[in-house]
């Protein structure tokens, strides 16, 4: 359904970015978001939206017009025998839509978001890829991935995917469809042809027409998911690329033919009897590409596996939902029924070439995700590394001197060497559709293959990075030991096997047992049941019995510890158990054991630190209390007011793993004065305990001046002075105060300073000022002290101000002085007379001149030490 608006898509475009210079590191990398964080490399004029249920076959009624002109089409095509799939899925609801290019994406989004019946949107950013003897392949001396004897400089032995011993049980079988989701792979290359995926239908039957009805008209390959228009995709036309012939040649080439290179599963015949590689073409010619319809695509036609060596720039709603798609579809028909050698599929995606932590989709839990190492089982010095890679396999390191030798186009020479997690991955995609033919069938699922693939990985890769330590999965992928197959059954769990009783719990316990080379089993079916299990049918438990699998961590040996919970009190209880083996092979039954459960024990609540507290108004104090429940139960608590308290203001709370509950109280947060009631319960969801606490909160007092800082005179601009402010404030509940200050004045006559206790005033240039300096407490309440600062210059006896003067002059000096004042004309002839006069720093004399005529004055200050003359100039 594709429809034209006047007023909108997700694709991705694609990039390779590998190359075969020894050197060149290809990044992973696509990206997709949410309305509110555009990718920075999000291809403009499309973006895709998930619609709501009412809108999904009533798309024309959606208000898109924040697009302006716009295309909108469904993302997966409608019609096909899979049609109702899509829509179970929720994937029919996915629109695609093209807007014109010069609409920001942010505005679009933003227009979008908001919509009414828009549940999701997704961005479209560019792909980047990662790259970087039984049979007469003459090319299988250089795939050191496979073998490596060691014997060439900077390698060793052993570090490689173990694929001899795999060779000796399968090689590849063609009922196993893998897709390379990737540039299309040469399917008509001399070492891959022979193992190409061939749609039947399509191939005999009319061009043009849609033979097997799965909504693609003569995909005789695969399609091509890449875009010319960003709107449809270019379709059965295959380019066939150097990154995704490369992929394709390490999973399948063809083994036993004389020429180039030995495929993983690419089987034993020269015609071609491996495993089946399928084209999905997301990249290869710089174009978007609609790359969750191609995984949708790949499931619906057969394929269990798909290889991802690429990554986008962030998480993709839709991209998400078209992995799970995969994951639960692949090898399914339309009905649910299993058609393919695995119920359900896997995505096995390339970690990264950033050397870094992050990688996306590699990083969701739905996906393998593989890490790349060397020759030398070392990390390659590219490759992502973190918590959430599944495993490793080689990929090469060009500055050690190796690569990954496999096919290429015809154009391109037809073989070379890459290096990157683009090439580690189809190793591990390789050894998947080995396991695959080896235990596929029906009953056999994704889970279970998966499950053998990981659990058959080899650890050493962490003996040689230490640093490295769970970054790297379960071990480097080893296909030998994932298609061992051991025919003998797990030895049975011995009479050590016991049980006991706690509340409503059972605690079982058991040794590993072990068999003559040392295995123990991989996991445990549990059994229990209120009847006696003498006659239990362990593949058909009949009702009231229940059934657990339980996984411990890989080759636990030592004794093995499992909790039964939720049980019914006061009951007996019968059990029994046997073991499995990775490869689903089980022992016998273990005996019946038994035991009663009993009573519930109420949790308690011991008082660590006593009941209640007592704080000032500043303080913060805590109480603890240990809370212990004898049958192991989880426990919640609460934290209630009580006995007249309506609200416990300033408390918080928090229980700690090993069971310590912390009642935490801030006086600042709660009122003065005030006492407050509360009660802990505990529960354990059978019963409860409580716990009575208080906490009271002292009056605040605010601080007081005890002492201050009397009016100071600084003799010269370089002077100061400390001052202990303990000695200055007091509070009486001893709480540490807040300090400040603030001057009078614009002008920077001093500079002040607090540090711990200490007040410092600074001189730094003439005049007079006001500093008031505040204590303040933790609940605001302050007192302060005022006093002025005189900078002048102590060379001088007695300072003249204004100069000229048109009215008052001011007489200042340096200390409080009584003196006689006389104020002569040129002439010499006294003017002016004043006797007895006062004048201090702070206290200046003020004399009237303003009805003396204008002229040069001189002023005389005479008396206790002083005997000075000084001009002035009368205005």
């Amino acid at each position: 359904m594709n429809i034209r608006f006047s007023a909108f898509f997700f694709l991705l475009a694609v990039l390779s970015s590998c190359t075969r210079e020894p050197l060149d590191e290809g990044k992973d990398g696509m990206s997709s978001g949410i309305a509110e964080d555009v990718p920075g490399t999000a291809v403009p004029g499309i973006v895709q939206i998930k619609v709501s249920g009412e809108y999904e076959d009533r798309i024309e009624n959606l208000d898109l017009s924040c697009l302006g002109d716009y295309d909108i089409r469904r993302s997966i095509p409608d019609g096909g025998k899979f049609d109702e799939r899509h829509r179970k899925a929720g994937l029919s609801r996915w629109y695609t839509v093209r807007f014109r290019q010069d609409l920001p994406l942010s505005k679009a989004s933003s227009g979008l978001y908001g919509t009414e019946g828009i549940e999701k949107i997704s961005f479209v950013t560019p792909v980047k890829t990662a790259s970087v003897y039984p049979f007469n392949d003459p090319g299988f001396g250089q795939q050191w991935d496979l073998c490596n004897s060691g014997d060439q400089d900077g390698m060793t032995a052993g570090s490689d995917i173990n694929l001899l011993d795999a060779w000796e049980i399968t090689r590849g079988d063609e009922d196993v469809i893998v897709a390379v989701c990737d540039a299309a792979v040469e399917y008509g290359h001399e070492d891959i042809a022979g193992n190409i995926w061939v749609n039947e239908a399509e191939a005999e039957g009319q061009a043009g027409v849609d033979d097997d009805g799965n909504g693609y008209v003569d995909d005789i390959y695969g399609w091509n998911f890449q875009t010319r228009d960003n709107l449809t995709s270019i379709g059965a036309v295959l380019t066939p690329g150097d990154h995704g012939t490369h992929i394709g040649g390490t999973i399948a080439a063809v083994n036993n033919n004389g020429t180039g290179i030995n495929g993983i599963a690419g089987g034993d015949s020269p015609e071609g009897n491996g495993v089946r590689l399928m084209s999905i073409q997301t990249s290869g010619d710089d174009l978007p590409a609609f790359i969750g319809e191609a995984l949708v695509y790949a499931a619906d036609n057969g394929a269990v596996l798909v290889n991802c060596s690429w990554s986008v720039d962030g998480d993709s709603e839709f991209l998400n939902e078209a992995i799970d798609y995969f994951n639960t579809c692949a090898g399914l028909d339309g009905d649910g029924n299993q058609t393919g050698p695995v119920a359900g599929g896997l995505c096995i995606f390339a970690a990264g070439n950033e050397s870094g932590t992050v990688s996306y989709p590699a990083m969701n839990g739905n996906v393998i995700a593989v890490a790349s190492v060397g020759a030398d089982y070392r990390i390659a010095y590219y490759s992502n590394y973190g918590p959430w890679v599944d495993i490793t396999a080689p990929g090469g390191d060009a500055r050690k001197g190796y690569e990954i030798y496999s096919t290429l186009t015809i154009g391109s020479g037809s073989y070379g060497n890459m290096q990157g997690t683009s090439m580690a991955c189809p190793h591990v995609t390789g050894v998947a559709a080995l396991v695959a033919s080896r235990y596929g069938g029906p009953g056999f699922t994704a889970d279970q293959l998966k499950t053998i693939l990981l659990g058959t990985a080899n650890p050493i890769i962490y003996d040689y990075n230490p640093s490295y330590a769970g970054m790297l999965g379960t071990g480097l992928v080893d296909a030998g030991a994932a298609v061992a197959g051991d025919p003998v059954p797990p030895m049975p769990v011995g009479d050590d096997f016991s049980a006991v009783a706690k509340g409503n719990k059972a605690v079982l316990e058991w040794n590993a047992p072990e068999d003559e080379d040392g295995n123990v089993p991989y996991s445990y079916d549990i059994f229990y049941s209120e009847n006696t299990l003498e006659n239990l049918d362990p593949d058909s438990p009949s009702e009231g019995v229940s059934h657990l699998v339980y996984i411990p961590g890989k080759n636990e040996k030592e004794k093995l510890s499992y909790t039964i919970d939720n049980l019914d009190f006061n009951t007996l209880y019968y059990f029994r158990i046997r073991s499995r083996n990775i490869f689903n092979d089980v022992s016998e039954l273990s005996g019946t054991i038994s035991c009663e459960t009993t009573s519930n024990t109420p949790p308690e609540i011991v008082a660590i630190d006593g009941n209640s507290l007592s704080l000032k108004s500043h303080e913060t104090g805590v109480l603890r209390f240990e809370i212990q429940d004898a049958d192991g139960h989880d426990v919640d608590f609460r934290v209630n007011p009580a006995d007249g308290t309506y609200s416990l203001d300033g408390l918080v709370s928090s229980l700690s793993d090993d069971g310590i509950l912390t009642i935490t109280v801030n006086a600042l947060n709660a009122a003065e004065g005030t006492t407050y009631n509360g009660i802990v319960t505990v529960s354990d969801s059978y019963s409860e305990s409580e716990a009575p606490f208080s906490y009271s909160i002292g009056e605040n007092h605010a601080p007081v001046l005890t002492g201050g800082i009397g009016d100071t005179v600084f003799g010269s601009s370089k002077d100061g002075a400390s001052f202990s402010l303990s000695g200055i404030f007091h509070d009486e509940d001893s709480e540490p105060l807040r300090y400040g200050y603030s001057i009078s004045t614009t002008s920077i006559i001093v500079r002040c300073s607090i540090s711990g206790d200490t007040f410092r005033v600074d001189a730094n240039s003439y005049g007079l000022t006001d500093v008031t300096l505040t204590a303040t407490d933790a609940r605001g309440e302050e007192a302060s002290c005022t006093f002025s600062v005189l900078v002048r210059d102590g060379s001088q006896d007695v300072d003249l101000y204004p100069n000229p003067v048109k009215d008052f002059l001011n007489i200042r000096t340096g200390k409080p002085v009584t003196a006689e004042i006389t104020v002569s004309n040129k002439a010499g002839a006294a003017v002016l007379t004043m006797k007895d006069a006062e004048m201090a720093p702070f206290a200046p004399l003020a004399i009237d001149m303003k009805n003396l005529p204008g002229g040069i004055y001189y002023v005389r200050v005479k008396g206790e030490g002083i005997d000075t003359s000084r001009p002035v100039a009368k205005q």
